[in-house]
């Protein structure tokens, strides 16, 4: 059932830190935080749609409800904290955002819940971010002004959007806006301004000899390929098949951003520190692991580090049976964005705990599969299609397999890599990829594939970019062919 709805998200500040120093003192605040917030949900006839840990997911009928009960909170928990000591304050974030929603069975999605879910980690410390729709309806229906925040491009949102906030008495006031000057004065002054930079940059870039680039950001993530510890080196298949299948994994979780595998790749047999790949990929963030393959077990490593400084900010091992594979990338997956205090919303939470296979050598096959088709020479390609076929002979109902024979398929038709009949491999590439999408019409690989298929065969140049947006929506990391 579709309608408008007004969404808010809540999140604890500093809750996972808090965690890692006193678990008891962190379940405590959590349990007296909720005890707080859900009465406030209650007198606002809120909907409590979620809790996840630190944070609630709540439905309201209007904006003015959630925007009032959201001041309310804030100003409960900042009387409260006025009485306690650091280590016991509790601070929150909060996100709202009107638009349309969705609801199936338990669990509500839409674009409305996506913003209000981005918009959250924007607010302030004891703040309340709320979009360009909600301000437009609660002005002069709530207790305190409403300020610009800042315009953004919120991750998964095609459009940038204007972003508010509350003007609560204890935040922190935002940078005034300068007095107007007159056109002929700010021409004058922008003219100056320009020859200023410029001659400040072509100073650095001489003297330091390189572009001066900012701090890089935390959420901008790169998975280098995983080590192959086994004895056998012939499962360097599986090594590699897990750094990209986690790549994938990553990529759904709209609060990161993940870069593709043709990017990391060359970091292989690197001997390059963390720090330096981190400047090198401009990304803050980097996961790294071994794998070690006995049998039908697997021994699975990983470290996340944080770029900057090569802290180690999370690690696990994982002791698994290889049917167990689809889980433990949600495990990691999932780590990483609480780690790096990223909101997955339902949808994202859905995705990571698709199972696609439960057949493990279906699976195996197609990891080898990946592999060979990545090296790219005809005898690879040809390779790479008996692999993939036997993994659909193993379990005809596993998607990915068929994604990938759409690739071997045109590859083969249209790129030189074989010499079968260009109709019949366009049939066969296109009969792959709409099997592909009838399993499972949500998979961004299949939609990727129909999109290179439009692209290099039908020179459907519309129906191409919207396959392939179709494909980045639903994941951020899928790599070119």
């Amino acid at each position: 059932m579709r309608r408008l709805a007004a969404i808010m998200f809540t999140d604890m500040v500093g809750y996972s830190a808090l965690t890692q120093r006193n678990e008891a003192l962190a379940l405590e605040l959590l349990s007296e935080h909720r005890t707080i917030l859900r009465p406030y949900f209650d007198k606002h006839e809120g909907t409590e749609i979620e809790t996840a840990g630190d944070s609630f997911f709540v439905e309201f009928n209007s904006a003015v409800e959630a925007t009032n009960c959201a001041i309310e909170i804030q100003e409960a928990l900042h009387k409260r904290n006025e009485t306690e000591q650091a280590d016991r304050k509790i601070m929150i974030r909060i996100g709202i955002h009107i638009g349309d929603v969705v609801h199936m069975d338990k669990h509500v999605h839409g674009d409305g819940v996506n913003i209000a879910a981005r918009l959250e980690p924007k607010a302030q410390a004891g703040g309340i971010c709320i979009s360009e729709d909600v301000a437009r309806q609660i002005r002069n229906k709530v207790p305190y002004s409403i300020s610009k925040h800042s315009e953004e491009k919120l991750k998964n949102i095609s459009m940038p959007m204007e972003v508010y906030r509350i003007d609560l008495p204890w935040l922190a006031p935002l940078p005034k806006v300068k007095s107007k000057v007159s056109p002929g004065r700010r021409k004058l002054i922008a003219g100056l301004s320009v020859a200023v930079v410029l001659v400040v940059v072509l100073l650095l870039i001489v003297k330091n000899q390189r572009v001066l680039a900012s701090p890089q950001n935390k959420y901008r993530l790169a998975v280098l390929p995983f080590k192959n510890i086994s004895n056998n080196q012939e499962d360097e298949y599986f090594a590699d098949g897990m750094t990209e299948e986690l790549i994938s994994s990553i990529s759904k979780i709209g609060g990161l951003n993940v870069i593709a595998r043709t990017s990391t790749m060359k970091y292989k047999q690197t001997s390059k520190d963390i720090s330096q790949i981190g400047q090198e990929l401009s990304v803050g963030t980097v996961l790294e692991g071994s794998v070690r393959k006995i049998a039908n077990k697997a021994r699975i490593s990983v470290q996340l580090i944080d770029a900057s400084n090569q802290e180690n900010l999370w690690s696990m091992d994982f002791d698994r049976e290889l049917s167990d594979i689809f889980t433990i990338q949600s495990e990691i997956a999932t780590s990483i964005a609480k780690e790096l205090k990223v909101r997955l919303v339902q949808s994202e939470r859905e995705q990571l705990d698709k199972s696609l296979t439960n057949n493990v050598t279906a699976y195996q096959e197609y990891l080898i599969g990946k592999h060979n088709l990545n090296q790219r020479t005809s005898g690879s390609i040809q390779s790479a299609l008996t692999h993939f076929e036997k993994s659909i002979q193993e379990d005809p109902l596993f998607a990915l397999p068929y994604t990938q024979i759409a690739y071997c398929y045109t590859l083969i038709g249209v790129a030189g890599y074989g010499n079968l009949p260009r109709p019949l491999v366009e049939s066969k590439a296109k009969a792959a990829v709409h099997k592909a999408l009838e399993l499972d019409s949500t998979l961004a690989e299949a939609h990727a594939a129909l999109g290179y298929i439009k692209f290099r065969i039908d020179w459907d140049w519309k129906g191409a970019e919207e396959s392939l947006q179709r494909a980045i929506e639903l994941t951020r990391a899928l790599w070119g062919f």
